[in-house]
């Protein structure tokens, strides 16, 4: 690919000589492994702000943790990211769930003549 565009041809050029499409030959430039590589770093290091902040502050979830990151420690991470790492590394806060207690209803007083209420 280097080479094309080393000897003056195009991008265009290239990869229709080549008979792939743009996004394809953007793909072929930078493989993928090194992409995951990188990112796993990034995840690594994200994980261990989250757990720092974790022990710190057990009970908070992932909107508040997620601000943290962003308005304290000045990081751009996606709340969608800090959800998905904390979900799958067991750090989601525990949530109960109430159910209404419910009384079964008295029947209405009735009367028993007229005039009655």
């Amino acid at each position: 690919m280097e080479t094309l565009k080393q000897a003056g041809y195009t991008v265009k050029d290239g990869r229709q000589a080549l008979g792939i499409s743009r996004s394809g030959y953007y793909a072929l430039k930078l493989p993928k492994e090194e992409t995951r590589k990188t990112s796993g770093l990034k995840n690594a290091k994200l994980l261990e702000k989250i757990k720092a902040i974790k022990t710190d502050h057990p009970f908070w979830g992932y909107r508040r943790v997620w601000a943290w990151l962003v308005h304290r420690e000045k990081m751009q991470v996606n709340e969608k990211k800090v959800r998905r790492i904390m979900k799958e590394h067991g750090l989601m806060a525990t949530q109960t769930v109430h159910k209404a207690k419910r009384r079964p209803q008295r029947n209405k007083p009735r009367a028993d003549r007229p005039g009655q209420y």
